[in-house]
C-alpha cells in the first residue's frame, strides 16, 4: 500500500507553530519577570539607602547633642575685655563657635562677637581672665 500525500500536513505544522509561541511566550515571561524584580530590587535598596542615611543623621545629631554637653563655656570679664572662654571635654575637635553676649539684664538685646581670639593655653590670656576668683561669675556651671 502506497499513501500518498496530497498536501502539507497541517497538524504537524500547528504543532511547530504552537511550541514556537509557547517558546516566545515562556521567554517573554521570563524576561519581563526579571525586570520586575529587578525594579523591585532598585525600589528596595533605594528605601534602604534613604532610611539608612536617616537613621545616620539621627544618630549624628544624637551625638553632636551629647557631645556639645561636653564643652564647657565661662564668662570672663577683664578690664580691656569682656569675652568667653570654651573649654572642649568632648571626644572630636571643635570647628566653630557661634556666640553672642547679653550685655545686662536690663538690655534684652544680643550683642555679637566682634572679633575672635584663640589661645592655646591659660599663660597667655590676661591675668584677670585666669583668675576664676577674681571674674564675675566665673565658675558658674550650666546644669
Amino acid at each position: 500500500m502506497i499513501t500518498r500525500s496530497t498536501g502539507p500536513d497541517w497538524a504537524s505544522i500547528v504543532t511547530a507553530i504552537g511550541t514556537v509561541l509557547v517558546a516566545i511566550v515562556a521567554v517573554g515571561i521570563a524576561l519581563w519577570s526579571e525586570w520586575r524584580t529587578g525594579k523591585r530590587l532598585a525600589d528596595e535598596r533605594a528605601f534602604s539607602r534613604a532610611q539608612i542615611e536617616e537613621e545616620r543623621r539621627i544618630a549624628r545629631n544624637g551625638e553632636q547633642f551629647s557631645e556639645a554637653y561636653a564643652v564647657h563655656g565661662e564668662r570672663s570679664a577683664s578690664a580691656s575685655r569682656l569675652g568667653a572662654i570654651v573649654i572642649n571635654h568632648g571626644r572630636y575637635a571643635i570647628t566653630g563657635i557661634e556666640a553672642q553676649l547679653r550685655l545686662g539684664s536690663s538690655n534684652p538685646s544680643l550683642v555679637s562677637f566682634t572679633g575672635r581670639e584663640r589661645v592655646p593655653g591659660t599663660k597667655d590670656l590676661d591675668a584677670r581672665l585666669r583668675n576664676r576668683r577674681t571674674c564675675p561669675g566665673a565658675g558658674h556651671r550650666p546644669g
